[in-house]
This record gives C-alpha cells, sequence and structure tokens, in this order.
C-alpha cells in the first residue's frame, strides 16, 4: 500500500518540478534578454554621444578631425569620423531631411561669397526646379514663395500645392500621385515641377513650408539636369563608433546660409504708398 502511494505522489511532483522549471527558464531568458537589451542601449547611446562630440568638435574648430576617447576604467573605447563639406553647387538633387509642420527651408538661387554676401556670378537660370516631398498622414501640402529682383524692387511670386485638395478646399493646386519621381535616390511620393515663367526678374531665394503634416516628411529638391544650383551650405556628417559591441550611429547637420525670419515670409509688399483708412 505504501509503494502504491508513492507513486502517486510522484506524478504530480514530477509536474510541479516541470512547471516550476519552465517558468524559472522562461524568467531567466527573459532577464537576459532585458539584459542584452539593456547594454544594447546603452552602447547605442555611446556611440550617439561620440558622434555628436564630433559634429560639436568640428562647429567649435572648423576642421573636420576624427577623435578617439573612452571611460575613466578603460573598459570601452568610442571614436568618432567626420566628413565636411558643401551642399549643393551641383546638379544633383539634395535633401533637407525631416520637416515638420511648418518649418521652412530656403533654397538659394544665386550663390554666396566667403563673406556671406551675393555672389552674382553664381545663379540658377533653368526653367524650372523639381520640389518633391514625402508621403504622410495626413498628405502634407507645400507652400511655395520665391523672392526675385526686377529693376531694383524686391518681388514676391507665391504658390501652393496640396495632394488632398479637393477634400480640404484650399483651393491650392492640386498634386496628383502620377507628379511623384524618385527626385534623385530619395524614392519620394509627391514631386512638382516649380516652372519661372511668370518671374522676370532675378531669382534670388525660393522658401519651402510643409502644412497639415502631424509628422515630419522628407523634403528634397532637384534642379534642371542641365543646370547647376549654387551652394547651399555647409553639411557635416560624423559617425560614433563604439568599439566593443561595433555600434555605429551618425549624426549629421546642414548649416544653411543666413535667412530672414520667417515673419518675413508674412510681410506686406507694395509698389506705392501705404494709407491707413
Amino acid at each position: 500500500m505504501a509503494k502504491k502511494s508513492s507513486g502517486q505522489i510522484f506524478i504530480p511532483t514530477l509536474l510541479v518540478l516541470v512547471v516550476g522549471l519552465t517558468i524559472g527558464l522562461s524568467l531567466a531568458s527573459r532577464v537576459i534578454t532585458d539584459i542584452k537589451i539593456s547594454r544594447q542601449m546603452e552602447e547605442s547611446s555611446r556611440a550617439l554621444a561620440a558622434a555628436e562630440a564630433g559634429i560639436e568638435e568640428t562647429l567649435r574648430t572648423g576642421v573636420a578631425a576624427p577623435g578617439t576617447f573612452s571611460d575613466a576604467g578603460g573598459t570601452y573605447e568610442v571614436k568618432y569620423a567626420v566628413t565636411k563639406g558643401t551642399v549643393g553647387g551641383t546638379s544633383n538633387p539634395f535633401s533637407f531631411g525631416q520637416i515638420a509642420q511648418d518649418d521652412t527651408q530656403t533654397v538659394w538661387f544665386i550663390g554666396h561669397k566667403d563673406t556671406g554676401d551675393f555672389d552674382y556670378s553664381e545663379t540658377y537660370d533653368a526653367p524650372s526646379i523639381d520640389v518633391c516631398w514625402a508621403e504622410t498622414s495626413p498628405a502634407a501640402a507645400i507652400e511655395v514663395i520665391i523672392y526675385y529682383n526686377e529693376s531694383g524692387k524686391i518681388k514676391v511670386w507665391r504658390a501652393a500645392f496640396d495632394p488632398e485638395e479637393p477634400s480640404r478646399g484650399n483651393n491650392f493646386s492640386s498634386v496628383d500621385a502620377a507628379d511623384g519621381g524618385n527626385c534623385g535616390n530619395f524614392n519620394l511620393k509627391y514631386r512638382k515641377t516649380v516652372a519661372f515663367n511668370a518671374i522676370t526678374g532675378t531669382k534670388i531665394a525660393m522658401r519651402l513650408r510643409l502644412m497639415y503634416n502631424t509628422q515630419p516628411a522628407l523634403l528634397a529638391v532637384a534642379p534642371d539636369s542641365s543646370r547647376k544650383l549654387p551652394t547651399q551650405g555647409e553639411e557635416i556628417v560624423s559617425t560614433g563608433t563604439l568599439t566593443i559591441g561595433n555600434v555605429t550611429r551618425k549624426v549629421r547637420v546642414f548649416t544653411s546660409y543666413k535667412t530672414l525670419p520667417e515673419i518675413f515670409d508674412y510681410v506686406l509688399f507694395s509698389g506705392g504708398s501705404l494709407k491707413k483708412l
């Protein structure tokens, strides 16, 4: 009778051990995973900090040079490599990166000297330029503002383009998905060719403003393939690498030439005198 009872107790005991072992292995696996994720986040933060350090050092010294540093105990080593160059100056498309709603970006049609003054020997004389932006939800519309000099007077040409114009009823010019194009290698959905046939003076700059997008959207421009855009500014790219774990992070900073504040886009221009009624 004793042998029979001991056999009956063994089975539930074995089940309890199996369940306990399963739970233990599951918890151990979760702990290991959490530790791995925490280590990856820490390594990623260190690599990102190194990339940002490279940007700051380049901005401070004006020289793009590599750097290396480690913690006090020497348990890890982080390196950064920096490249510095100009944006524009070619007929290739270029991107402004992710642009938030109502932020503006400037495309210069006139070159700049080292002093920051205009260099009229470098101008963009093509009949048009392509503006491209990414698909978002809701879809982003874009406002295009071109400043130009006509007989010594600064004038403004404005247009707005919206892929959702029929449903929004904002009287913007429509943009169909069929207008989309790569605009280089950026693979953006919307593209609009901005023609300059209504502008009779010297084009100075084009301002681009995204609207309606609640999330940042990639914005790019593509000049005429037979023309070069003047240099638009300076680009610094810093890559931080954590040698232990081989984690890499990259930071890109684009510094454009000085532009007027955004409120300038709303200034009223008039060829005659203004009267208060």
